[in-house]
């Protein structure tokens, strides 16, 4: 999370970057967002899956899924997923390693625009 609040910032984008941490604590201390809570699988067939992120982080959550795309594309040729009661994720920001970076390392699935 951390990570992603400080690339938004180096790559332009304030409102979605560390500013945001304040908001991030409230949201946490009302139970908004639960750090650490489970990442589970609810449906899951070869080329798709929905996943319950238990309101942690979205950007956790996110990643994890992008992972969970990124397996089932290389076996399937394609893939979704659709993730259902995450916290927001923030600008999505592409951090080497994780999340939007990772799309570019891998023929499928392919970039796409915005």
């Amino acid at each position: 999370v951390a990570a992603n609040l400080v690339m938004a910032n180096l790559s332009g984008h304030d409102s979605h970057g560390v500013q945001l941490l304040p908001t991030y604590v409230g949201r946490v201390q009302r139970g908004d967002i639960v750090p650490g809570a489970p990442y589970e699988v609810l449906d899951d067939t070869p080329t798709t899956a929905r996943v319950d992120g238990h309101w942690n982080f979205g950007q956790v959550v996110s990643e994890r899924a992008m992972t969970l795309a990124i397996e089932k594309a290389q076996a399937g040729n394609v893939a979704a997923i659709h993730v259902v009661r995450q916290a927001p994720g923030g600008r999505g920001v592409p951090v080497p390693g994780r999340g939007g970076a990772r799309r570019g390392r891998h023929d499928k699935p392919p970039d796409c625009p915005g």
